[in-house]
């Protein structure tokens, strides 16, 4: 394939290759599906013909990522929104027990944890760490989706308000987001 070909060529490849027998499952590098690579590059129609002819909407990869996760740190929206009415799961973790919703995170996207949560995303899920989708933005001074975390019902201080345990506005303070301890002031 050409390196200038538009998504439109690219499915029509796709779908060429799928009828004739293309194996969808075959994994490359990471073990990556042709899934999760469409996925990644934003490439909604590929995701979706994929999909319509078999692939495994949930299929992980070397890291446990799916397909949205994939698609969720990449801030392809309207990717993450077909695969959710595909019907990939939202709550899927990876090795380190992150969701879409961590991924959506990590890539400052409002956009997409807005989608993920209309599917019904857990944003309490626990990482490896014992920290929950608050306490990531949180972390990572993303002061709007704290906000759209705390109206969606996110509980800032998941582990409780003791002395020596984690919340949103510990990890917050820690680091010196300004902005993110405006936000959560009202809830502490």
């Amino acid at each position: 394939m050409r390196s200038n070909e538009t998504p439109v060529e690219r499915n029509i490849v796709i779908r060429y290759l799928l009828q004739r027998g293309a194996n969808h499952k075959i994994c490359g590098p990471w073990k990556w599906t042709p899934v999760h690579t469409a996925a990644t590059s934003g490439l909604t129609d590929s995701v979706k013909t994929l999909i319509m002819h078999g692939a495994d909407v949930d299929a992980k990869d070397i890291d446990g990522d799916t397909a949205i996760m994939r698609a969720a740190v990449g801030g392809s929206a309207e990717t993450v929104e077909i695969l959710a009415q595909l019907g990939a799961n939202v709550d899927a973790n990876n090795r380190q027990k992150e969701t879409a919703v961590s991924k959506a995170i990590e890539g400052g996207h409002n956009d997409i944890i807005r989608i993920l949560l209309k599917y019904g995303a857990d944003i309490e899920r626990k990482d490896h760490r014992g920290w929950t989708a608050i306490m990531h933005a949180a972390s990572l001074k993303h002061a709007e989706i704290v906000k759209v975390l705390l109206e969606s019902g996110a509980n800032p201080a998941p582990n409780g308000r003791q002395l020596l345990r984690t919340t949103a506005m510990s990890i917050a303070k820690k680091k010196g987001h300004e902005e993110v301890i405006k936000v959560l002031k009202p809830y502490f």
